[in-house]
């Protein structure tokens, strides 16, 4: 009697409603060949109680009346759902011997799904999932499982952040079951999908990569996991390379550090092949969405990274998915100042990057073409605001990027012929470029050919010489056009005297790096009497007293010991002597920087260089050289007495610390923990 009344209830809405709800059942699959033309004749004037009788009689199908109700969500049927949950529990109740395991997992399966329409979301999963692991064998098992994965996902977005933790595990075992016992259905896919987004979320790439590797290659789903796995992993292992290069940078290369770069290079290289695989698959007719554009700036990255210009070049520029195409179409997803200039300052990475290997014409055509792209970067980042500091850093980044790629050549050859590319388009451009940007750009640059080319002790080389040269003439140009112009640096004067004071830390720096040291600190100590709290001048002044005393501690071991005192406490008297010096020197920067958070690296670094200088002048002593060997002992000992974690570079005080206990015929215990 239920089920005459839903279908006669069904048959007056059809009726009564638009074709569209007809094609929408066809669609699900609720509508079996022999019932169609019933349910068309309604159309045409028949009785609907008649077409209700042909159903029921050719049919014959509780289910089929069942799930004409279960789609049809208009207001008639909200009662009948409720009518039919109240049965199908009450049957539950009235189970005895006599009811069969078919009947009753068939009651589970619709009262699983009705809670479900109802809203009742936690009931749906506990019928659903009990009908699952219980007889995952019926038609119904599988469909529950679906159900109970959309339960869960609904109750994990509606949770608060961290409130999460029952309902994604339950998603993660729920679709664990179902890859296990249906790994080929459809409920299996989806729970791949699902589950990816976890172990990417838990960092889990192994398993997220197998989740991808059971989907059939080339398959929608299967793109879209290879497109999230690729991106994460991509995205991830930049995080890691950035942390590892300040590591190195602070503790210096090490068995770990290898072991590090090993695994990072790995990373890198799997981000790549999910990237390319995603892309080679791609659907013609797929929607570029934000996904898409995220992945398409990612393998940009990836080819450009690992200095394959012409793919990067080929990626950029895709007719379909390209980011400059989609740059220039002003395509919704590549519209942010930030996605712009990250583009175009990839294209110019690879513009450089495939000078190399160019011919004499192509070179031509290729620095026509990174002109346009320097202009179009230019107007992109102009108009936005502090858009000339924007470009300016995006440059220095830039010229950063470019060194790393020179460093990592593999062969003398490869650069050699990267540097002469490099120095074509900086000639060119520096000669016919007029903005402050793209000039101080130049001399960056220059700056980092030149440090490419330095050998692994810091010696410069005939070829690290030239580019240094190359940068101050560059630099001391910009000095005098900015110093008689300010505005052409920048609109704003106090930006404008910034900027100035930079480029003359520049020079400063790039001659002590050519030996001239007096030179360089007096203008670091110039720079500094109009501001002497700039941190940066001052680490690099003391900086520029190491590598003095280094370089004469071989042949003039009183002028070297001097160096090394005045890296300890400084040079530059100011006129009241007893207020100290202009330059501070390691102890004073160690003083004012110990306990802020903001400088940890500046204080690892003025205490390990205070204990550096300080076993260097005991080496030169000859007399007392015990008790200077004795002070650089305990600066060490002192600066983890202050700071009892020394993390990364906690390597570099420890061998420091060996090489003085050895140096005072000690046992070689470092720290001793």
């Amino acid at each position: 009697q239920q089920l005459e009344s839903f279908a006669t209830a069904t048959a007056t809405t059809i009726k009564d409603n638009d074709q569209s709800r007809l094609d929408l059942l066809n669609e699900r699959g609720v509508l079996t060949d022999q019932v169609q033309p019933q349910i068309a004749a309604i159309n045409d004037g028949t009785n609907p109680s008649e077409v209700v009788t042909a159903i029921l009689g050719e049919a014959g199908s509780e289910k089929l009346a069942y799930n004409i109700i279960a789609f049809n969500t208009s207001e008639a049927f909200i009662g009948k759902r409720l009518e039919a949950k109240h049965y199908y529990a009450m049957a539950l109740d009235f189970a005895g011997a006599e009811s069969t395991i078919d009947q009753l997992q068939g009651i589970y399966y619709y009262l699983c799904y009705l809670e479900y329409r109802e809203g009742n979301l936690y009931e749906s999963a506990m019928y659903g999932e009990y009908l699952a692991r219980n007889y995952p064998n019926t038609p119904a098992a599988e469909a529950c499982t679906g159900i109970c994965l959309s339960v869960f996902q609904t109750l994990y977005a509606n949770s608060l952040p961290d409130d999460r933790a029952f309902e994604r595990d339950r998603i993660i075992s729920i679709g664990q079951f179902a890859i296990q016992t249906w790994p080929n259905g459809k409920v299996a896919n989806d729970a791949r999908r699902k589950l990816i987004s976890y172990m990417l979320e838990d960092k889990r790439y192994q398993d997220a990569k197998q989740l991808a590797a059971d989907m059939p290659e080339g398959s929608e789903l299967r793109v879209e996991c290879e497109m999230r796995l690729g991106r994460s992993m991509w995205f991830r292992y930049r995080v890691l390379d950035y942390q590892l290069r300040k590591k190195i940078t602070a503790g210096g290369v090490n068995a770990e550090t290898d072991t590090e770069r090993e695994q990072l290079d790995q990373m890198r290289t799997e981000a790549g092949q999910f990237l390319t695989s995603a892309f080679k698959y791609l659907p013609e007719d797929s929607e570029i969405d934000r996904y898409t554009v995220e992945g398409s700036l990612a393998i940009s990255q990836y080819f450009v990274d690992v200095g394959n210009m012409p793919e990067a070049k080929t990626s950029l520029e895709h007719p379909r998915y390209g980011m400059v195409t989609l740059v220039k179409a002003g395509h919704p997803h590549a519209s942010t100042a930030k996605v712009i200039e990250d583009t175009y300052s990839m294209a110019l990475s690879a513009n450089i990057g495939s000078l190399a290997t160019a011919t004499a014409e192509q070179t031509t055509a290729i620095i026509a073409s990174s002109r346009e792209i320097m202009t179009a970067l230019n107007e992109a980042v102009s108009g936005q605001e502090g858009g000339q500091r924007r470009l300016v850093s995006r440059y220095y980044t830039l010229a950063r990027q470019l060194e790393r790629q020179l460093k990592e050549a593999e062969t003398t050859e490869q650069k050699q012929a990267l540097a002469s590319g490099f120095e074509t388009f900086l000639n060119e451009v520096g000669n016919t470029a007029n903005d402050f940007s793209t000039q101080h750009w130049v001399g960056e640059t220059f700056k980092g050919l030149g440090s490419g080319f330095e050998g692994a002790d810091g010696s410069v080389s005939a070829a690290a010489k030239k580019y240094y040269e190359k940068s101050i003439q560059q630099f001391e140009s910009i000095l005098q056009k900015g110093t008689a112009d300010p505005k052409w640096v920048n609109e704003q004067d106090r930006l404008s005297k910034g900027y100035l004071l930079q480029v003359n830390s520049r020079i400063a720096e790039l001659k002590s790096k050519l030996g001239s040291f007096q030179d360089a600190l007096t203008s670091f100590s110039q720079i500094l009497k109009v501001n002497e709290m700039r941190l940066d001048i001052q680490v690099a002044a003391a900086n520029v007293y190491m590598l003095w005393g280094s370089q004469l501690q071989a042949t003039d071991k009183t002028n070297a010991s001097k160096q090394f005192v005045a890296a300890i406490g400084g040079g530059f008297p100011k006129a009241d002597e007893a207020a100290g010096n202009i330059v501070w020197g390691w102890k004073k920067i160690a003083k004012l920087t110990q306990g802020n958070a903001k400088f940890r690296e500046e204080f690892f670094e003025a205490r390990y260089n205070l204990a550096l200088a300080r076993y260097r002048y005991a080496k030169l002593r000859t007399s007392e050289k015990p008790k200077y060997l004795g002070y650089a002992e305990q600066e060490i000992k002192n600066t983890q007495l202050i700071v009892k974690d020394l993390g990364n570079w906690k390597p570099r005080f420890e061998a420091l610390l060996k090489q003085v206990q050895k140096d005072l015929k000690k046992p070689q215990v470092g720290f001793g923990d």
